[in-house]
């Protein structure tokens, strides 16, 4: 019995009202959940536009034809080179301009893009065809759809667009592949290579075959007509695909670095106050507001973060200051080490509301410049239509809007917010394994102890614990702040200083990218920290990290040489330390002796350790192990949404 194929989710184009989030899902859809149609509405549109450039075409050498660009001219510095030519595709001159100029700027060259950037790019290209303004046959855009459809990806290499005329050749390059050879029209060959599914159905992997190959499935390739290789290729598709999902990966790390932040805060016993919705509200921006309020509701229910509100957090905190006071005057101690305490705490903790919310906010707009692309028209000429009556008329427009410039600047701004992001969680993973600073957790947080005939004997200065991974955030933050550099503030002049000026947004797109990519390591590496750390802070009470016992120890001791000096002031301090700390003593046990972390980190734990069991890795780290298989399982489980 055939099992039925379940529904698909139809999305209909009209070039006016693709959204940000259709947009990825249908980049990532690896499912085939999806299937895309032009809107109806949209068809006359379409039509219209294209039966304005058949009239040029129709009159073309004709006396006083006017020349229009790219329909009946050369391109670029050839703009002012007349083309003639009508009928048949053998001696169309026409349609053999849109083909060559295809298969002309398909010189790009580096790595194959990821094949959501391609698909992102595709429905992007689709959806600006949608809008009626290109001069472009419906059958040439069903094609697209056709490949899309049937999850019918082009092999598009990454390195060759300047974001001047758009990204001329990796559009050329996603169009090439389903285009035939108007000089040998009975050749039925097509240019490239093309992604699809496997035909085995286990694995589902993805498959690279011919263009001719891949393209069979869907009726093979057709011919273009006038102005339709200008139409394909003339565009900022793929800045704005490599930017949106850039951003939508921002999104996904801005949330986990939430809740990476809600951890550190809690291992590192800071105090709630920074959360305070007083704070926030003095100084208004909606995003700072949200950040704070995320950590605060995160906390609800912890034990470990200082809570001014509690009296049993400040009585304990002001005891053991006072006896810490008593002790530095007798000698005992150097400095005041208060364990949980309602003071400062390290920026990349206490700020991280305000810093959070300022990456957020940008990538808002990010979002913003992105939805408008999406839904615009940005090749050149625009063929602009009106019906008067029955009457059609229309004219080429021609202009700049295939200029990468608005989406080129977002990407520079989505490269230096997530540059930040991971510079913050860089911070505070090297503060987790700073006993300087981490509130007497171990060093690296090793936790290494093993049993020998004298009793259990505590190795940690043998590993390297959580040192090195530290370095691999360091290294990879470095890195990102090279990648940060405005690519947008470069321009190299193309096509004989015609293009005088490109965005170079191509670029930056693709740093975006690279960078949210080393982010999710960045922050995936705190998470690690975090969860060590808070699961060490689980074999760890008050009584201990206030280590009455040894403080206990150590006043009898210099109780014991006072005595003996007779120096009868000091030896004073040292009984009033020694009856404090049995005062705090009663005082900690009291209270709650273990560390509880509040509901979210312990969900955050919980699907960590889940992850990590999956994939065969033990957790808590109690040795030295390789860490590489953390990191990237890690990664690649925020990539996949499975900590938000």
């Amino acid at each position: 019995m055939k099992t039925k194929s379940p529904t698909k989710i139809n999305v209909a184009l009209d070039g006016n009202s693709l959204t940000f989030d259709t947009l990825i899902q249908i980049a990532c859809d690896t499912k085939q959940q999806y299937s895309v149609s032009i809107k109806a509405s949209a068809l006359p549109k379409i039509h219209a536009s294209r039966k304005y450039v058949e009239s040029i075409v129709e009159k073309n050498g004709a006396e006083n034809t006017p020349y229009v660009y790219g329909v009946n001219t050369g391109f670029g510095a050839n703009k002012h080179k007349f083309v003639s030519g009508t009928g048949e595709i053998a001696n169309n001159d026409l349609a053999k301009i849109s083909y060559n100029l295809i298969i002309s700027h398909c010189c790009s060259v580096g790595p194959k893009f990821p094949r959501e950037v391609v698909r992102a790019a595709m429905l992007l290209r689709i959806n600006t065809l949608c809008k009626g303004y290109s001069g472009i046959r419906v059958e040439v855009i069903q094609k697209l759809i056709e490949m899309l459809n049937s999850d019918i990806t082009p092999i598009v290499p990454s390195q060759g667009s300047v974001g001047g005329s758009g990204d001329l050749s990796p559009l050329s390059h996603m169009s090439i592949v389903f285009i035939l050879n108007p000089y040998k029209p009975n050749d039925k060959n097509l240019f490239g290579e093309v992604e699809v599914r496997s035909s085995d159905s286990v694995n589902s992997k993805y498959v690279t075959v011919s263009a001719a190959k891949g393209i069979a499935k869907i009726g093979g390739g057709l011919f273009l007509q006038a102005k339709e290789g200008l139409a394909l290729n003339n565009g900022t598709q793929f800045t704005t695909a490599l930017t949106a999902l850039s951003a939508y990966k921002a999104e996904q790390l801005v949330k986990v670095a939430l809740n990476a932040t809600t951890m550190t805060t809690e291992a590192m016993l800071s105090t709630i106050d920074a959360f305070n919705p007083l704070i926030h509200k003095l100084r208004p921006f909606e995003y700072q507001k949200k950040a704070a309020e995320i950590i605060r509701q995160n906390l609800k229910g912890s034990s470990m973060v200082f809570d001014p509100s509690s009296k049993a957090d400040y009585r304990q905190y002001h005891d053991d200051i006072n006896i810490q006071k008593l002790e530095k005057k007798v000698g005992l101690r150097e400095e005041l080490q208060p364990v949980k305490e309602p003071l400062q705490d390290i920026y990349s903790i206490r700020c991280a509301p305000q810093a959070i919310g300022a990456i957020w906010d940008a990538i808002e707009y990010v979002k913003k410049t992105i939805g408008i692309e999406c839904n615009s028209a940005n090749d050149n000429p625009l063929i602009d239509v009106t019906f008067e009556k029955t009457r059609l008329s229309g004219k080429a427009i021609s202009g700049g809007n295939f200029h990468g410039e608005p989406v080129a600047i977002a990407a520079d701004l989505l490269k230096t917010v997530l540059t930040e992001l991971g510079s913050l969680s860089e911070r505070r993973t090297a503060a987790l394994i700073n006993p300087d600073v981490n509130r007497r957790l171990p060093a690296f947080l090793t936790t290494s102890s093993v049993l020998t005939p004298n009793g259990m004997r505590n190795e940690s200065g043998m590993h390297s614990g959580m040192m090195i991974p530290q370095y691999v955030s360091a290294a990879l933050t470095a890195e990102n702040k090279i990648l940060a550099h405005p690519a947008s503030v470069d321009t190299i002049p193309t096509s004989n200083g015609i293009e005088d000026h490109v965005s170079m947004g191509a670029h930056g797109a693709k740093q975006a990218f690279e960078i949210a990519s080393n982010v999710a390591v960045i922050v995936g590496i705190e998470l690690l920290n975090a969860a060590q750390a808070i699961s060490i802070r689980k074999s760890q009470t008050l009584i201990s990290l206030y280590e009455i016992e040894k403080r206990t120890r150590n006043a009898k001791g210099l109780l014991l040489e006072t005595q003996r000096s007779e120096n009868l002031e000091r030896a004073a301090v040292c009984e009033r330390i020694i009856a404090d700390l049995g005062k705090l003593n009663k005082l900690l046990s009291l209270g709650k002796k273990e560390f509880i972390p509040g509901a979210k980190s312990k969900s955050v734990l919980k699907t960590l350790e889940t992850i990590l069991t999956e994939n065969k890795l033990s957790f808590p780290i109690n040795a030295d192990v390789v860490m590489r298989p953390y990191l990237t399982t890690i990664a690649e489980a925020i990539k996949d949404n499975r900590f938000s």
